[in-house]
């Protein structure tokens, strides 16, 4: 990604370089993708579902993964609401202020009802089972996210308003298994890419 005269960057490197050769191997090369051997995999579900049938975090019966699927597709549709926010191209930076703050206390909170409903009416910890599956990682991820967001526009903690959400949350982060990686710098990376207007 190399830097714009106007508002960003541009994406040259991956176009010119990194994307015609992996199309050669998947003709629908995008980010993100996982490199498998001779396989690539690309887009965000399912790369979730690949690396969780590969590490059995796709749900352990039919309807644990069943679930799984919904709550990947949910949080998709989640994530491309933020995405139109904090990026330019939906919202002009002008507007980006008052956006990620209602984004943050107002908007947001329609999907975490729908998402408490949800582990309320399932009656687990996570979204899918007992223990976490590939959704439950998608998942999280938003929620860090808009906390990150959050702390960094001086605003409440949106998840906190959420009981079993925000368990869920504090579970996840107390996850045994995950201690290395938000101990690590991987952690502190940029939540957005370079042209977002939030980091």
């Amino acid at each position: 990604v190399s830097t714009q005269s106007t508002w960003g960057f541009d994406g040259s490197e991956w176009f010119g370089n990194v994307k015609p050769g992996l199309a050669a191997k998947n003709a629908f090369i995008n980010l993100p993708y996982v490199i498998d051997g001779d396989k690539v995999v690309t887009l965000s579900n399912p790369v979730y579902m690949y690396l969780g049938r590969k590490l059995g975090l796709n749900g352990a019966t039919d309807d644990e993964h069943e679930k799984n699927v919904q709550v990947l597709c949910q949080a998709f549709d989640f994530r491309n609401d933020v995405v139109k926010i904090v990026y330019p191209f939906d919202t002009p930076p002008d507007k980006f202020p008052a956006a990620i703050e209602k984004l943050l206390t107002k908007d947001v909170h329609g999907y975490y009802d729908k998402f408490e409903a949800w582990l309320t009416i399932n009656g687990t910890p996570c979204f899918s089972a007992s223990t976490p599956c590939s959704g439950d990682f998608s998942m999280f991820e938003l929620l860090d996210q808009c906390e990150n967001m959050a702390r960094q526009k001086g605003l409440e903690s949106p998840v906190a308003k959420h009981p079993k959400l925000s368990a869920f949350y504090q579970s996840f982060l107390a996850l045994p298994q995950l201690q290395k990686y938000f101990q690590s710098p991987a952690h502190k990376l940029p939540i957005n890419n370079k042209m977002a207007m939030i980091h």
